[in-house]
């Protein structure tokens, strides 16, 4: 069976059985309702002509909205991945921020559909239930695939190529369920001995052959030789790479070929995330503009200078503009950083940080308006301006866009955003540069409107935690 095939129908039995452990809680949610009720400490709302099938239209109403919410939060957090290889649970943490969003998103649908008359009771154990199922199912599949999928299914593994390419490789196979061990070949045309004494006897073994140096393109003959004595073949591209670019294989003239491109959004997409820059923005300013008026009346009683702080930052195909933050730092604090030469290295040395305890020049206000993201408010004006979007790459410094090196044009294609992956993965604890570099090509290789509303909704969890905020 083809693989996109076999992950289809995958996801398929996977979402159905969440769809069965979300009916079974609700049948057993009903089952303690009557039991309760049987006590006298439950009551069930009357029967009406209006119920269907003998359930009250909010019951169901909640039964339906409970399922497809799931179906939409699993997908859109893909909390089910297939590699391409093998099928993987989600993690617990995974699937635990999965739930939580769900839970928030039947809460708010809860609100907005005034299904007042449901139990909270009834709503409180059957969405306890679920959720409960779902973790359960998440163990079960696990102790399916290491205990009972592994061996009946297990594969053997072979790389062909040199050891310092080919090292990782064979760590991440042997990291799979699906295969039982994994070896080290050198060179697929004058080394077979080790498929044929370790592996020929065993039911299936696949080959991965990676680059070798200066040795010649691999052969037909070589391919047609492996697979009489292997089950697939596998060709890994030499572009180790490649993950930052979005690929496709297809047939050209015959020659398979790797197709590599940058992500992009189309024509539509890119007019209606713009749409929606505009929208958030606009509503945001509106909404926030009291507790934005008390934050600047709070900075200027507490500190002297101005209530913004204005910073040039590179933009879209390189323009510079200047972005808008509250000021969080004594007025002086940036000639001061520069006056010290031997602090000012640290800082370049940090990443453009400085350490939290030793950074003299944030105000005590300053200080919790980094920690709850609010200092960050102001930013909505480059939105409207067009200068950020809301979802995007970090807004770097001039200085910083040598860390890039050659994806600096991929930076620099597309704009920068008030929050992204870097945001959302811990912001100021990574300290390590080449991480931040590499979060940010992911936005712009994964780009797409499905990816921005989940940083979105990542971003509220991220700033509720205050995680790596200073």
């Amino acid at each position: 069976m083809h693989s996109g095939s076999h992950a289809h129908i995958t996801r398929f039995v996977s979402l159905s059985l969440d769809f069965g452990c979300i009916i079974a809680a609700f049948g057993i949610a009903a089952a303690v309702a009557s039991h309760m009720q049987k006590l006298g400490i439950f009551v069930w709302p009357q029967h009406h002509p209006s119920d269907i099938i003998g359930w009250p239209p909010p019951y169901v109403a909640l039964l339906l909205t409970s399922l497809i919410l799931w179906g939409i939060t699993s997908s859109s957090l893909r909390i089910y991945k297939w590699d391409g290889v093998v099928w993987s649970a989600p993690s617990l943490s995974q699937l635990l921020r999965a739930i939580a969003i769900w839970l928030g998103v039947i809460a708010a649908a809860i609100f907005m559909l005034k299904l007042r008359s449901l139990s909270r009771q009834f709503t409180i154990v059957f969405l306890s239930l679920a959720a409960s199922s779902f973790i359960l199912k998440r163990v079960s599949e696990n102790y399916l695939l290491r205990h009972l999928v592994r061996p009946a299914n297990c594969r053997n593994a072979i790389v062909f190529g040199e050891a310092a390419t080919s090292i990782g490789l064979v760590n991440f196979l042997g990291r799979l369920h699906t295969y039982e061990s994994v070896a080290l070949g050198t060179d697929p045309r004058t080394s077979t001995t080790p498929l044929r004494e370790d592996y020929h006897s065993r039911p299936a073994t696949d080959v991965f052959v990676m680059p070798s140096g200066g040795h010649a393109p691999i052969s037909g003959d070589t391919i047609m030789s492996l697979l009489k004595q292997c089950s697939a073949v596998h060709i890994v591209p030499a572009i180790l790479d490649a993950a930052l670019f979005r690929y496709s294989v297809s047939i050209l003239g015959g020659i398979p070929v790797i197709t590599l491109s940058a992500g992009r959004l189309a024509p539509w997409q890119a007019a209606l995330k713009r749409f929606v820059d505009l929208a958030f923005a606009t509503t945001a300013l509106l909404a926030f503009a009291p507790l934005m008026g008390l934050i600047a009346v709070a900075i200027k009683l507490t500190s002297q200078g101005p209530v913004f702080f204005r910073q040039e930052r590179l933009g879209k195909n390189g323009r510079y503009f200047r972005i808008f933050k509250f000021r969080t730092m004594h007025a002086d604090a940036e000639s001061i950083l520069k006056a010290d030469p031997q602090l000012y290295n640290r800082y370049r040395e940090c990443n453009f940080k400085l350490a939290k305890a030793e950074d003299f020049r944030v105000t005590p206000l300053g200080r919790f308006l980094r920690s709850s993201s609010l200092d960050e408010l102001p930013q909505l004006f480059n939105v409207l301006q067009g200068d950020m979007s809301l979802v995007g790459p970090r807004p770097i410094v001039p200085d910083e866009v040598g860390q890039y090196d050659d994806y600096a044009k991929l930076l620099l294609s597309v704009k920068p955003g008030m929050t992204g992956y870097w945001q959302v993965n811990g912001r100021s604890l990574i300290t390590d540069y080449a991480a931040r570099v590499k979060l940010d090509m992911e936005y712009v290789r994964d780009q797409s409107l499905r990816a921005d509303l989940q940083i979105m909704l990542k971003t509220v969890s991220a700033v509720t935690r205050t995680e790596g905020a200073h």
